[in-house]
């Protein structure tokens, strides 16, 4: 695997290449979103640990620099509070500038890529994923919610032909487990068929999810390369 980071003309990010990945070779592409107070680095290491072979992964850092008692976190809105949706417009028109740029640097076609968001990242991922139905085949949400259901049914496609993948842990405390099944009941309503998988955890991404994020991924994001899956460690950082 190589990691490559670049300063990016909307956001800064990381990309890591497959094993074997060639330059100018076409691999479907995955977008991970890290959560509120993280870091692109973060989900970076997380992502190498779910297929490092078939695909390309793209980490952006969010927009807003946080300081947490030394160290340095990013979020992509605050968490409510007056500002919030306007935070969260700014952060989608950068991240869609990003997505041109990340697909151009790669040469990656539109709808040969999914979109993966861990927490506050998973609204994001969201916001910007059911409404590009032409740009994103699949979008994942995990340890996450709907947190705004009426804003986005206004803006989603008449067709609801994308997959949406779902994880949550039934011992979550920051966003809990009930969050998620009212997320699953708003996209099953819009006339999504979202896959809906329960943990034994907390605020994080455990091996078992890694694996059936990976499951979800092959299935509707063929993978390009040689397919092998690893562990990977738990993360609880982010929301």
């Amino acid at each position: 695997m190589r990691y490559v980071e670049h300063k990016g003309n909307a956001l800064k990010y990381i990309a890591i290449e497959p094993n074997g990945y060639k330059g100018g070779e076409a691999y479907p592409m995955v977008v991970f979103l890290h959560g509120f107070g993280s870091h692109m680095g973060d989900v970076a290491r997380l992502t190498t640990r779910i297929d490092t072979y078939g695909y390309i992964y793209v980490c952006p850092n969010a927009p807003i620099a946080m300081n947490l008692g030394g160290t340095t976190g990013y979020a992509w809105a605050p968490l409510g509070g007056e500002g919030a949706r306007e935070a969260q417009e700014h952060a989608e028109l950068l991240l869609r500038r990003f997505f041109e740029e990340a697909f151009g640097e790669y040469g990656v076609n539109p709808g040969q890529a999914v979109i993966v968001g861990f927490s506050q990242g998973g609204v994001m991922a969201l916001r910007t994923g059911l409404t590009s139905p032409e740009t994103f085949r699949g979008v994942a949400m995990l340890s996450s919610l709907v947190p705004d259901p009426d804003y986005l049914r206004t803006r989603l496609p008449g067709h609801k032909s994308q997959s949406v993948f779902v994880a949550h842990g039934v011992a979550d405390t920051l966003i809990p487990v009930i969050e998620a099944h009212r997320s699953v009941e708003f996209l099953s309503r819009e006339g999504y068929e979202p896959t809906y998988k329960e943990y034994l955890m907390e605020h994080e991404v455990n091996p078992a999810v890694a694996s059936d994020l990976a499951d979800w991924m092959h299935k509707v994001l063929p993978p390009g390369g040689h397919v092998r899956k690893s562990a990977v460690a738990p993360t609880r950082r982010g929301r």
